[in-house]
């Protein structure tokens, strides 16, 4: 989505934060009808308006199905605090485990903290590790990460001093104000885990801290392991959450974070912080007085507090503004409303509508991918091939948006970006019963080493962390069970190779396998020891992020080949519809070697490392049998024939980029060959017994029709 000004601020998944930058609030306020006055604010990828001067319309919540509802809102009350003798020294969580450590990194979001209170007494709640500080007592006691506690308590209550002649107050644990939090006493910050000490043990400034805005908000936030649902005491289906729009509205998606709560306080006062977006809870007054999401308040103040009434006899209490217990929150009266929801008062009748129950979320389920361009989904674009070059390309261009245009975002997302190209239809996403959520971290183009976690050697790639790094994230948010890996391909060069067969082809030189075979020689036995490293680094990530070995799956597969064998081409070997036309331009004895030697080279190789690392292995070098790029068994899509999951080929044919999508696109599973390959996944995790098969297709079927084969 474009800017006014011409840059680009929306892609799919919400507003991004150099929206809220250049625009301020802007996009922040509620959602504007389709017919808004006003200078047109941001338009949609296809070129329609859909913001204007007074927030986002309803036709883009329509159009783009609610994408920037965890975006439009950020916690507008993030602060740092920094340290009162060193001032770019703040104090931060640890990424790796549960304690607390010294940064200058202001853009690092575990570095940003909700303060919760006042002065006198309050919590410090940190988005980024779903996580309170506390205080695990004694003398020079260690700092660390705590899961939020209800009703709160004392070891997770914190104070400030007076002010002090140089400008800062000490920072202390709530009691004792003889524990403070020390920077360290040496000349620079502390390295280690940061820990309280006595104020007359000397050194006072590095006991004292300041609190300054958040001037880079935080870019992540980690699901909290106290978060609650809250549940209607009638309907108790209905949760209470958040809305894209500033208000509370009820859902029965326990999926969505945005009906997930942490609560603050006691029963009988509390306030309840919605992390999803930052915001607490707030009443706007008035009988009937509307509930919205509020920047949280410090002090906190009355509007954003409320509490339990007693328990009814059908078990369940009235939730209350605390500043009135007749303002009753309110679910609805005859079915559960529709709209924002309000206070009603108790003697208004229809009692178990203002009840509530609390219980604790239970993370959805999540499969994960990592890997290469063969798992991020690259080729997702396509659905067959065909030469004809404009307009919808005989249906197989899925980014076709009309009128010439074409848009790869509504495939690859804002991974389109950076060139991962995680395409909707990819593996991951396609597999269907595995998990409640699918999260593809996978990167065209990647290599073991961008799997390997950063602190063992892992590198970046693309601008994104190393990939079990991601991981160790994503796990703490989700329960995962079920982690698939398709990586090995980019160590051997399998970008060069088929450069080198095509090279070979295109100008009549020999055949590319001889020289080919010797490079794979050269690369396979450390390719497959990588593969055992990496899959060694997921465990290690997973253990990090508090799992137990055995309480989830790891499915190291193989690839399938693009390119059939040289009997079955369609197209003579000594024509140039071989390249023009069919798009798999290679000598007939490089064929058979891809298809017999290489492919298979490579699958033996990732069996043997899923062996010696322990894990699943799915074979899927022959799920493409007859589906290929040229295979006779298909054919090309046109104007009379269009693609087909039965007759259309199932890989992206060789393209040069400057027609019809990117060349890095080429001999890569497409739309269909995708859906193939989710279902391969769907099948292999449904057989928690089998911890090795191959996946093949079934002649004549469509992606439905994958099986597997077991030895």
């Amino acid at each position: 989505m474009l800017g006014k000004d011409g840059n680009d601020y929306v892609k799919e998944g919400g507003l991004s934060a150099d929206w809220v930058t250049e625009y301020g609030s802007v996009g922040q306020a509620a959602l504007a009808s389709d017919t808004t006055d006003g200078p047109v604010i941001a338009v949609g990828t296809g070129g329609d308006a859909y913001a204007k001067q007074g927030g986002l319309s309803t036709g883009w919540a329509t159009e783009y199905n609610g994408a920037p509802q965890s975006s439009n809102f950020s916690s507008a009350t993030l602060v740092y605090l920094t340290n009162g003798n060193w001032g770019n020294a703040m104090l931060c969580a640890a990424v790796d485990n549960d304690y607390t450590w010294i940064s200058d990194n202001k853009s690092d979001p575990y570095c940003q903290w909700e303060r919760i209170g006042s002065d006198g007494q309050f919590s410090l709640y940190n988005p980024a590790k779903g996580k309170v500080l506390g205080y695990q007592g004694g003398n020079q006691g260690l700092l660390e990460m705590q899961d939020v506690a209800y009703p709160t308590q004392g070891t997770q209550q914190f104070s400030f001093g007076g002010w002090e002649s140089w400008g800062a107050r000490a920072l202390q644990w709530y009691g004792d104000s003889g524990q403070n939090v020390d920077a360290g006493t040496g000349t620079t910050p502390r390295t280690d885990a940061v820990r309280t000490r006595g104020w007359r043990e000397g050194n006072q400034r590095q006991l004292t801290w300041n609190v300054a805005p958040v001037t880079q908000p935080a870019t992540e936030t980690a699901r909290s392991a106290s978060a609650t649902y809250i549940m209607n005491g009638n309907w108790s289906d209905q949760l209470l959450c958040a809305a894209a729009d500033g208000t509370l509205r009820l859902s029965t998606d326990r999926t969505n974070r945005a009906c997930e709560w942490l609560r603050f306080g006691s029963d009988g006062q509390f306030l309840l912080y919605n992390p999803e977006f930052g915001r607490a809870v707030g009443y706007t007054g008035g009988d009937a007085g509307l509930l919205d999401l509020q920047p949280l308040a410090y002090p906190t103040q009355g509007g954003q507090e409320f509490s339990f009434g007693g328990w009814e006899s059908w078990g369940a209490r009235a939730l209350q503004w605390y500043g009135d217990s007749g303002q009753n929150v309110d679910a609805g009266i005859d079915i559960p409303t529709a709209g924002p929801v309000h206070t009603r008062g108790w003697r208004h009748g229809n009692q178990r509508q203002l009840t509530w129950n609390v219980a604790p979320v239970t993370p959805p389920t999540a499969v994960v991918s990592l890997g290469d361009s063969f798992m991020s989904g690259e080729g997702g674009r396509w659905q067959g091939n065909s030469n004809t070059f404009t307009g919808s390309r005989d249906g197989t261009d899925r980014a076709y948006t009309g009128w010439g245009a074409y848009n790869p975002y509504l495939v690859y997302g804002t991974s389109y970006d950076n060139g991962c190209n995680r395409s909707d239809s990819a593996e991951v996403h396609s597999a269907t019963d595995v998990a409640q959520v699918s999260v593809n971290l996978a990167c065209s183009g990647a290599t073991t080493a961008n799997i390997f976690r950063a602190a063992d050697g892992g590198q970046n790639f693309k601008g994104e962390d190393p990939q079990a790094d991601q991981l160790v994230n994503v796990a703490r948010q989700y329960t995962v069970k079920v982690v698939a890996l398709s990586i090995g391909g980019n160590d051997l060069g399998f970008s060069d190779i088929i450069s080198a067969c095509v090279k070979a082809f295109v100008t009549g030189g020999a055949a590319c396998n001889t020289a080919q075979q010797a490079n794979v020689t050269a690369k396979i036995a450390t390719t497959q020891q990588n593969v055992v490293k990496a899959v060694n680094e997921i465990q290690a990530a997973m253990t990090s992020a508090g799992y137990a070995a055995g309480s989830y799956r790891i499915i190291l597969q193989s690839a399938p080949s693009p390119l059939p064998r040289a009997a079955e081409i369609r197209y003579p070997e000594n024509d140039w519809s071989r390249l023009n036309t069919g798009g798999c331009p290679v000598w007939n004895a490089d064929a058979d070697w891809a298809r017999d030697h290489l492919v298979n080279e490579m699958s033996d190789a990732l069996k043997a490392a899923a062996q010696t690392a322990g894990v699943d292995f799915l074979d899927l070098r022959d799920a493409f049998q007859g589906r290929e790029v040229c295979s006779t068994a298909t054919q090309l899509a046109d104007s009379a024939n269009p693609p087909s999951a039965t007759t259309s080929e199932w890989a992206r044919f060789l393209v040069s980029g400057t027609a019809q999508g990117e060349m890095q696109e080429s001999f890569h599973p497409n739309y269909y060959g995708q859906l193939a390959l989710g279902r391969c996944l769907t099948l292999m995790a449904a057989a928690p017994g089998v911890h090795q098969a191959a996946c093949d297709n079934t002649p004549g079927q469509d992606p439905q029709g994958m099986h597997l084969v077991t030895p």
